[in-house]
């Protein structure tokens, strides 16, 4: 089957599962699949390393990344205080490991950022979708992330392949051009507008393109920053468990920036 084909039959199944957690999912649900797209996305992130992480680093990380949406979805939950305390246990594991130095300060660092750049900011949709924020429905703030973040990924792929010519960063990911590039930030734009329409055209039109704006610029940065592991590495996918997609770091590469970037935005710059 071709990989186009692939994608899009990919698409068709995770995209009716990902609405009904939207719409319908109750917060233990919602949580709880966020926690296993953070397993996912974590233990490839692990393994991509240069130098995969070792145990019990590992399975420590992908403990905590894995009960961080649970924290973020309660507002009582002392959350910052858990990470900073699983953090510390990272360090002490190191400390009391066997090994080499170098295995040790490798492990706790590698452990920690990952909880960084993967955990952390895929915890964030649990209160993006639960949280009072700028007094807009939950399932409507994730619309105006994921929607155009899909609708950059795939302007950006077709249009890339087909017309792409000027290679935005080829030392990192040589097929990404400024035409996919110039597609999928239009796509994302579009995607804004239109659900701004479809969810709260009482919104100002200025405000709504500035998100989309930041958010899809976030998004291809974020994109980038994957590729840069995965050329480190030399392999063209975090693994294979989507057809057509690579792994689930693939497929959710964009929010890792995103995320962080449209909850400062709720907080700091309201609708």
């Amino acid at each position: 089957m071709k990989p186009v084909f692939k994608r899009i039959l990919s698409a068709g199944v995770m995209i009716p599962l990902v609405l009904w957690l939207i719409l319908a999912g109750k917060p233990i649900v919602f949580s709880a699949a966020i926690a296993a797209l953070i397993l996912l996305a974590l233990h490839e992130f692990y393994d991509l390393l240069p130098a995969p992480l070792a145990l019990p680093g590992k399975w420590l990380g992908l403990l905590l990344g894995a009960c961080l949406p649970f924290a973020g979805g309660n507002p009582r939950f002392p959350w910052p205080e858990f990470f900073l305390a699983g953090s510390l246990l990272l360090g002490l594991i190191s400390l009391l490991d066997s090994r080499s130095l170098e295995i040790r300060a490798r492990n706790w660092t590698h452990a920690l950022f990952g909880l960084i750049y993967v955990a952390l900011p895929l915890s964030l949709l649990v209160p993006l979708r639960f949280d009072p924020l700028s007094g807009i429905a939950g399932e409507y703030r994730l619309f105006f992330l994921l929607v155009p973040q899909w609708l950059q990924d795939t302007a950006a792929f077709f249009i890339g392949s087909r017309w792409g010519r000027h290679r935005m960063a080829p030392a990192i990911s040589p097929k990404k051009s400024w035409e996919g590039a110039a597609a999928g930030l239009a796509a994302a734009l579009a995607g804004s507008l239109l659900i701004r329409w479809f969810a709260f055209p009482a919104a100002d039109h200025v405000t709504v393109l500035v998100y989309g704006l930041l958010l899809g610029a976030a998004g291809q940065a974020s994109d980038l920053a994957e590729s840069l592991f995965k050329r480190a590495v030399g392999v063209k996918d975090s693994s294979r468990i989507i057809p057509g997609h690579g792994g689930v770091l693939d497929r959710i590469d964009g929010l890792l920036f995103a995320c962080p970037v449209y909850w400062l935005l709720l907080r700091y710059w309201p609708w």
